[in-house]
């Protein structure tokens, strides 16, 4: 009864939804003029706007210990829905493929700076997730998402600086699992531009404010942190690899299920290089658990570079220390071919400090992106993975995702 009637209560924040800072949850309407806006309705200060965001999925993997495999399924479906009224604001977003309500929060801008946000949101920590999947150049994101905290229902401070970031809160369980069984958490992230260069978007619905809008980087030097100590943990606790591609199912390490942890603490560092058309990205994450059966710490990291081989340059917002949609200079709705991008990525993740049979194992990706509009993305996407310890000790997994992304 409890878990329905805070649902409820989330759900009834939808009469007050838009938030201003970037984050995956991100309204970016900004990016797109008036006749662009099929789905939003009312005015600039009082609307609500529907934002589905579909990733199709086909493609071929296969193992050194199982048979080839070729599949094609919807990877996500979701639907986002924005609206705003004055300075409140809020965010539901509902996943139909996964059966699952990813956001339901409402929020006020108290001024120009500073912001609370109250409802199951992400926990301010890590850039990659902070981001948000709808604007990651991966089929998949690194293997260090697989120790980050997930979307909690909590309450948030977020304050931004002319260059800088900063934003803490306390957390419960999420909505789908219960409230009570994951413990109290307090997570914050800090972030820090010391280089920054921008070029505005000057073309027609492209063009974004002044100041800690989302604005396309010509020179970036990207530091941020994040940490999260999260307590009394009742539900059970595993960290399993995501393999680099959701048509690779099989998880190549995972550690077995902790029934509860008396505590869990995080560390997240970052760092992102941006140079014209040329960009870096980097995270290191580490989790150490404190269970009666267990104690030990998992860490995991990426190194990824990409390119535009066309001349775009990555959208960045000072306001929250993330990057976001990508802007073709020459979409094919005006005639254009598009943006293409290229990117590597190498990361790894260890989990042999929590149980020798858990394993670790290291990853390269390689991938292609079309961004023929501000909205749809082709992504043509390979991914090597070998396990180095662990009950799978030697395996090693190849796996090509081909995606179609619609992102209102």
């Amino acid at each position: 009864m409890v878990r329905l009637i805070l649902r409820g209560f989330a759900l009834g924040t939808l009469a007050l939804a838009s938030p201003i800072f970037a984050q995956s949850a991100e309204d970016d309407s900004e990016l797109f003029s008036e006749d662009e806006q099929f789905l939003r309705i009312g005015t600039d200060d009082e609307n609500i706007t529907f934002a589905p965001f579909v990733q199709l999925d086909a493609g071929y993997s296969d193992t050194n210990r199982t048979s080839n495999d070729t599949d094609a399924r919807i990877r996500l479906a979701r639907l986002y829905v924005f609206a705003t009224k004055g300075d409140f604001s809020g965010t539901f977003a509902y996943d139909f493929k996964s059966d699952l309500l990813r956001y339901a929060f409402g929020a006020y801008q108290i001024d120009d700076s500073f912001k609370v946000q109250v409802g199951q949101q992400d926990e301010p920590f890590s850039l990659q997730d902070y981001s948000g999947s709808r604007f990651l150049p991966f089929a998949e994101a690194g293997r260090s998402a697989a120790l980050i905290p997930g979307d909690n229902v909590g309450i948030v401070a977020r304050y931004s600086g002319n260059n800088y970031s900063l934003a803490g809160g306390v957390f419960g369980g999420d909505l789908n699992n219960g409230l009570a069984e994951g413990g109290v958490a307090i997570t914050g992230r800090a972030t820090f531009a010391p280089v920054y260069e921008q070029s505005r978007i000057e073309r027609g619905g492209d063009a974004t404010q002044d100041g800690l809008g989302t604005q396309r980087v010509e020179d970036l030097l990207h530091f941020g942190a994040g940490v999260s100590a999260r307590f009394d943990i009742d539900d059970p606790l595993n960290f399993t690899s995501n393999a680099n591609s959701s048509i690779l199912t099989r998880s190549l390490a995972t550690q077995p299920e902790l029934p509860s942890a008396n505590s869990l603490l995080r560390l997240n560092l970052e760092a992102a290089r941006s140079v014209g058309s040329f960009s870096l990205q980097s995270e290191f994450t580490a989790a150490r658990i404190d269970t009666d059966q267990v104690e030990g710490t998992a860490h995991a990291g990426y190194l990824y570079a990409s390119y535009f081989l066309t001349g775009e340059r990555r959208g960045y917002s000072r306001g929250s220390g993330t990057f976001g949609r990508v802007i073709p200079i020459n979409p094919i709705d005006e005639g254009g071919f598009g943006a293409i991008e290229v990117g590597a990525r190498a990361d790894y993740l260890d989990l042999s400090d929590l149980e020798a049979a858990a394993g670790a194992e290291w990853g390269l990706t390689g991938v292609v992106n079309a961004y023929l509009t501000k909205r749809i993305t082709l992504t043509a996407d390979y991914s090597f993975s070998k396990v180095t310890a662990g009950a799978n000790d030697g395996l090693e997994a190849h796996a090509i995702t081909g995606r179609v992304q619609f992102a209102y």
